[in-house]
């Protein structure tokens, strides 16, 4: 009987090859496995969307690239998600617009509809050229139009003896339609919604009938070919309530604004007063459409980053007054939330609607410590 050994092979558990190791095939294997199972070091970097941590290299987590991957499908069906005024959120349908941009902003392909076509159309169109992302609209300025104009095309108008939504309506009743909108607005305890009821109503009627450009800034022709032409007509019948609305509301109310990195508050001789990222406090002297009285003459420069072709903010500002606190010294300078003294002293400047970030009540709250937060916009 005679003797002898036998090898027993055995297979790497990190790469699968034949090894007599008792686990690994080499050094590289062993380090690869228990790096693997217990890594000693944690992720280094950090997602892009919800900061989870991540492995270096990576920019975004799993659960964001599938939201992303959602988002991206949501828009290619032209789904859009709309802040209600009451806050809720509503994803509305659209048609995607594009716009070329050359001496004139143009829709690529308007739209012919006649005056009998449904409104629901017009509202259609508008909200999916918002959808789309003009350069010249701000993110939370096309969050803002697409709130109010899903408000507008939401609202219950009185028609003889009976209310329909304005998107039932003829094309050719969205006038009429816009001033019981602004009417119903007049009566909300924000008392800033008018002002942005207004600049909606002005900008939905540049869409649609087109507006002319002013100095070096383009014509904006309209995304949509009515014809025969709409007749807008509502503006005249809004002064009465715009006399209103700054006599009773807008007129006197103080608000807190900061200035946007960029931007600053110059004096009239250039000197910066107030810069970039500051608080400060204005009081509004009326509406943003109101006529320009010829002794309200402003001693401020207000400046900020403008988009291109134009910006729709420079057309959106209210006539205000800088709030002002007196020094020990008895020099006045720009008031901010915390400062004890408050003057309406200061001088006239036209403050971005933008700007604004609360609204003030110096008599129960004069430090500014609980300023009412202004209307959030964005999803």
């Amino acid at each position: 009987m005679s003797g002898g050994s036998t090898t027993t092979t055995k297979r790497c558990a990190e790469c699968g090859k034949p090894t007599a190791n008792p686990k690994f095939c080499d050094k590289s294997c062993a380090a690869r496995f228990n790096n693997r199972r217990t890594p000693k070091r944690k992720p280094e970097g950090k997602c892009g969307g919800c900061g989870a941590p991540v492995t270096s290299g990576k920019r975004r987590c799993l659960a964001c690239l599938a939201a992303d991957a959602e988002a991206a499908k949501v828009r290619a069906e032209g789904i859009i998600t709309v802040r209600r005024l009451d806050g809720s959120m509503e994803r509305v349908k659209t048609k995607p617009m594009s716009l070329r941009t050359r001496t004139v902003v143009q829709p690529v392909a308007p739209k012919r509809l006649a005056l009998s076509t449904p409104a629901a159309r017009v509202f259609e169109l508008v909200l999916g050229l918002l959808a789309d992302g003009p350069e010249w609209l701000r993110p939370v300025e096309r969050a803002r139009y697409s709130t109010l104009f899903r408000d507008f095309a939401r609202f219950p108008v009185r028609t003889r003896g009976q209310e329909d939504p304005t998107e039932r309506l003829p094309t050719e009743e969205l006038p009429r339609a816009a001033i019981q909108w602004l009417d119903a607005l007049a009566t909300d305890d924000d008392p800033l919604l008018l002002s942005f009821g207004f600049d909606a109503v002005e900008f939905f009627f540049e869409l649609v009938t087109g507006r002319h450009g002013y100095g070096s800034e383009p014509d904006l022709e309209p995304i949509i070919d009515i014809q025969p032409p709409i007749e807008r007509g509502y503006f005249s019948d809004k002064r009465s309530m715009r006399k209103r609305y700054t006599e009773r509301v807008l007129g006197r109310l103080p608000v807190v604004a900061c200035i946007p990195l960029g931007g600053s508050i110059r004096r009239e001789n250039g000197d910066v007063l107030i810069s970039g990222g500051e608080l400060f406090g204005v009081q509004i002297v009326r509406c943003h459409l109101s006529e320009n009285p010829a002794y309200e003459t402003t001693r401020l420069d207000v400046e900020w980053p403008r988009l291109k072709p134009f910006d729709r903010a420079t057309e959106f500002s209210f006539r205000s007054r800088l709030l002002v606190a007196r020094t020990d010294a008895g020099q006045l300078t720009p008031w901010a939330p915390g400062m004890r003294t408050c003057h309406d002293e200061g001088p006239l400047l036209d403050l971005p609607a933008h700007w604004i970030t609360g609204i003030l009540d110096m008599y129960d709250d004069p430090l500014a410590k609980r300023p009412t937060p202004v209307r959030s916009w964005t999803v």
